[in-house]
């Protein structure tokens, strides 16, 4: 259910992945839209490398062998997984997005966040919401599963008993929501595809 004030019933997305110029027109969070080496749909089998169109539907799961992807959140949010890393669609709904992060690495590059808008990335027993633009990096096998590049997130227990807010340049262990600081200089291949691709 939209929240009040918010109608997103249908509108064009501008795809910011490599080569590609085309309009693709979605109604939901969580369009496929590039991929490189092996990716698959869980029950749809692998997808092609290069542009596609695949929307993955809520409870949906997208998994990257030696694979990256690019996954359209929104007109201004998009997440790209790296090798061997594991996604479920939670809610496709444009105005309350949720996606869990079950395994793996993925870049959550946020150009624009509409006021009205959620995005929740699920990971580690955590619930991250995105607070601002910016570009958050999740990994779900490293002691520090969020490091902010930039950008601010609220990050609180699955429970919400707990809750902090991760700034620019912080990491956050999710086992007990410590915060500490990180290099924003470190980089791998994920990163650094994710920084290209950013517009």
């Amino acid at each position: 259910m939209l929240r009040p004030g918010v109608r997103l019933t249908a509108f064009a997305l501008l795809a910011a992945g490599v080569g590609i110029g085309q309009k693709v027109l979605s109604t939901k969070a969580g369009l496929v839209y590039f991929v490189l080496g092996r990716v698959s749909i869980a029950g749809s089998g692998p997808l092609a490398t290069g542009a596609v169109t695949r929307q993955l539907n809520e409870g949906g799961i997208l998994f990257s062998e030696a694979g990256r992807a690019e996954v359209l959140l929104n007109s201004g949010t998009v997440l790209r997984i790296g090798d061997r890393t594991r996604i479920r669609m939670d809610s496709v709904d444009l105005a309350d997005t949720r996606v869990s992060i079950e395994a793996g690495s993925a870049v959550v590059t946020v150009n624009e966040l509409l006021k009205l808008v959620r995005v929740e990335i699920h990971i580690g027993g955590a619930v991250v919401a995105i607070r601002g633009d910016g570009v958050y990096r999740f990994d779900a096998d490293s002691r520090d599963a969020l490091r902010v590049f930039s950008g601010q997130a609220e990050v609180s227990s699955e429970d919400r008993s707990l809750k902090i807010v991760a700034k620019r340049g912080q990491a956050v262990r999710l086992q007990d929501l410590q915060l500490s600081r990180f290099d924003r200089k470190d980089s791998d291949a994920l990163q650094q595809w994710a920084r290209s691709e950013e517009r």
